[in-house]
C-alpha cells in the first residue's frame, strides 16, 4: 500500500551533546523496532524526510540498532499508520533527528 504523504515536518540537529533524561526510561528505546505498525510508520517518515533532504537517514539506517527511537504519537486508520510524530537518536555520530507527518 502506498500513500502520498500531505504533510510532513522533519529536522536533523547534530549535537555536541545530549542528555536526555528519558533515554533511561521506557520512552526510549533500542531500534530495530519491533511493532509492524510503528515499523512502518517509521519507514514511511523517514523514507519522505530522506528523499527531501539527504542529512536525514535512509529507512534502513533509521530502523537499526544503531539508533535510539522515540514514538510520539502513531494514529492509525485499520492497520496502516495516517499520523506519526518520531524521534530519533544517532548516539555515535550524535545525531538527533525528528520527523512528523500526517496523510
Amino acid at each position: 500500500m502506498i500513500f502520498v504523504l500531505r504533510s510532513i515536518d522533519y529536522y536533523c540537529i547534530e549535537l555536541p551533546k545530549f542528555e536526555d533524561l528519558n533515554l533511561a526510561e521506557d520512552k526510549w528505546h533500542d531500534g530495530p523496532e519491533t511493532n509492524p505498525i510503528y515499523t512502518e510508520a517509521l519507514k514511511e517518515g523517514v523514507n519522505e524526510a530522506h528523499q527531501e533532504n539527504s542529512c536525514f537517514p535512509s529507512p534502513e539506517e533509521a530502523d537499526s540498532k544503531a539508533m535510539k527511537i522515540m514514538f510520539g504519537d502513531v494514529v492509525v486508520n485499520g492497520l496502516h499508520p495516517i499520523v506519526a510524530d518520531i524521534t530519533l537518536y544517532d548516539p555515535k555520530n550524535r545525531k538527533l533527528y525528528y520527523v512528523s507527518y500526517k496523510n
